[in-house]
């Protein structure tokens, strides 16, 4: 493994060698798969929660109360203002000029995130991720999260038209949170702590299969390395495979890793990188 300062939350490869690593004020770059870390300074000037980008030039940087650009590969950011207060936890793309940003609140870009507006939700919404596929030709979102407030709900809401209306795909009141959703081609999974979700029919309709582990799973992310295998991680190390598509989960064995692992990411179907609570790189 390789050492980054402590609190790395977030990292995003673009390739075997060329990646990103955020701490909560701090970004790091890669160019020989993690091996060495440049750091590029303090630009982001708040705490950084998701990190995304296009090309090795233009990405994107969300955290609380801000969305940032960049298009020199993050030696400086651009920042967008966007309306009331929120704690944002992720940013997605939907399409080739379209973009999702959540948390408390759910922003979109028509623009390549050159300006940002509020989008309506369900009152006490709040969105962990946001996952987007193509069915017939028609982009498919996914925004996944939890409803706060008297009536406490898991909730997945599926957009066709770019969120200008949602609907309802899933919603249940006995579960813990959903936090995780991902998509590889027509397939949608979703994580919560004790149950993965999968999807065949884009979001219509769901099966569940209980994840193989006595205590549970807080999930951190999920990958498709192929079309049948998926990595799902957690907290306390828990790191978790299925070889056909979903249908069945096993729990990897990492005796060197005893902590949380706080993201994961891989450059192709074989190489993959972890960071760790005490933001050691694997």
């Amino acid at each position: 493994y390789s050492n980054l300062p402590n609190n790395t939350n977030k990292f995003y490869f673009l390739s075997k060698s060329f990646g990103w690593a955020t701490t909560e004020y701090i970004n790091f770059r890669t160019t020989d798969g993690g091996q060495t870390w440049e750091n590029m300074g303090n630009p982001l000037g708040f705490s950084n929660w998701d990190i995304f980008f296009d090309d090795s030039m233009k990405g994107w940087s969300v955290g609380n109360n801000f969305i940032k650009s960049t298009t020199d590969g993050g030696y400086s950011w651009n920042t967008y203002n966007v309306a009331s207060n929120p704690q944002l936890n992720f940013i997605s793309r939907y399409d080739d000029s379209t973009l999702f940003s959540g948390g408390s609140e759910l922003f979109k870009s028509t623009d390549n995130g050159q300006s940002w507006n509020v989008i309506q939700t369900p009152t006490n919404f709040f969105s962990h991720g946001f996952v987007c596929g193509s069915n017939n030709n028609t982009s498919v979102g996914f925004l996944s999260g939890f409803i706060s407030g008297d009536k406490e709900a898991n909730a997945i809401l599926k957009t066709t038209d770019a969120g200008v209306s949602w609907n309802y795909v899933f919603y249940d009141t006995s579960r813990p949170f959903i936090s995780n959703i991902a998509i590889n081609k027509d397939l949608v999974i979703a994580v919560d702590m004790k149950n993965v979700f999968r999807s065949t029919d884009f979001g219509e309709s769901w099966d569940s299969t209980v994840i193989p582990i006595d205590d549970y799973l807080l999930p951190i992310n999920i990958y498709f390395a192929t079309d049948e295998i998926i990595y799902i991680s957690g907290e306390f190390g828990n790191f978790l495979r299925s070889t056909d598509a979903g249908i069945s989960f096993e729990l990897l064995s990492h005796n060197n890793l005893y902590e949380n692992i706080n993201d994961f990411s891989f450059s192709d179907s074989l190489t993959g990188y972890f960071t760790t609570q005490s933001s050691k790189i694997y």
